[in-house]
């Protein structure tokens, strides 16, 4: 068996990873995120969750044979999904690479036009043929520079608060705009032009987030992440997670924990992105036990979706493509 799991090379795997961004790009950016499938962790009954992202994503498709046809190449797009409220199905299961990142709602005028012009191309073609993550992670960072350097990342509404200070506000919408000395029904009308949602809407998905990666992340007492996250208690978590998840919050523990893996550390060679790595998983299993058909998802576009196996991943519709149909739908 030991000797089974040696031979396993990066192009066998379904994984999607999670990396934190580099100093210089904390700003913005919550997270980066690699999703690389083959229909195993975003099968059609795999849900994308609410997000308070915006995605800038690009990916990478495959054909049907993608599963024996190693060689055959890429077909690469990028993508720009806004914060979404609410969880949504995927039509079917997605074959091939999302890698991008997700990070404050940005002005919904980037073009995918604009974010391909930016993308070094060469790197990106030989990050997904290596066998290390650290080609495909130091390519994203190079597109951040690159995006940034060309101002294509500013914030699409500057009252829009991060998902660290979202967290202080615990829902408050008229705190948010007396902090900003405007009434809050302008507030209102600028957010909803902005962000795509009215604020109250946001700082609900910013709290379902936070509890969502806590959940994932740590051991901690369902109660106490409640209060952490700014619930009443674990049975307001209890709530607003199934509504936005699909799934209770202690079932979600128990499959995320049985998805997240160590594997993809293999694959990482520098020994400061290792240290960058905050979530991975690895190949869902399909007859786990469970009846309810909830995975893990990435989190991202709404897919424009990242994730979230636990955060989502995107297209410029908010939708991934499945050769001719929608793979539906990350982040975070």
């Amino acid at each position: 068996m030991a000797e089974a799991v040696r031979s396993v090379n990066l192009a066998d795997l379904s994984f999607y990873a999670e990396f934190n961004p580099l100093d210089r790009h904390r700003g913005i950016t919550d997270h980066l995120f690699v999703l690389k499938d083959k229909g195993r962790l975003t099968g059609a009954d795999a849900a994308l969750f609410a997000s308070p992202f915006s995605e800038v994503a690009l990916i990478g498709s495959r054909c049907a044979n993608f599963e024996t046809s190693q060689s055959e190449t890429v077909t690469w797009r990028a993508t720009h999904t806004s914060a979404r409220f609410g969880r949504r199905q995927r039509p079917c299961a997605f074959h091939g690479w999302i890698i991008g990142f997700r990070c404050r709602p940005l002005d919904a005028a980037i073009g995918t036009d604009q974010l391909m012009r930016y993308v070094p191309i060469e790197a990106l073609a030989n990050s997904t043929r290596s066998e290390a993550l650290d080609t495909v992670v130091n390519m994203l960072d190079d597109w951040l520079d690159r995006l940034s350097d060309a101002g294509l990342l500013k914030p699409s509404l500057a009252v829009v608060p991060s998902c660290a200070a979202s967290q202080k506000l615990n829902g408050n919408v008229r705190t948010l705009a007396e902090a900003i000395s405007i009434a809050p029904r302008t507030l209102q009308r600028r957010f909803r032009g902005a962000v795509g949602m009215p604020p109250k809407k946001y700082l609900t998905v910013a709290r379902f987030t936070r509890a969502l990666r806590r959940i994932v992340e740590d051991d901690a007492r369902l109660a106490s992440i409640a209060l952490d996250s700014g619930y009443a208690d674990q049975a307001h978590l209890t709530v607003d997670f199934t509504k936005h998840c699909g799934s209770s919050p202690s079932r979600f523990r128990q499959r995320a924990a049985r998805q997240k893996s160590q594997e993809i550390v293999r694959f990482i060679k520098e020994p400061a992105l290792g240290g960058r790595l905050r979530l991975a998983i690895c190949d869902a299993k399909p007859n786990d036990g469970d009846s309810d058909g909830h995975d893990i998802s990435p989190e991202g576009p709404k897919l424009h979706e990242p994730r979230p196996e636990v955060v989502q991943s995107s297209n410029g519709d908010g939708n991934v493509r499945c050769g001719d149909r929608e793979a539906g739908g990350r982040r975070s």
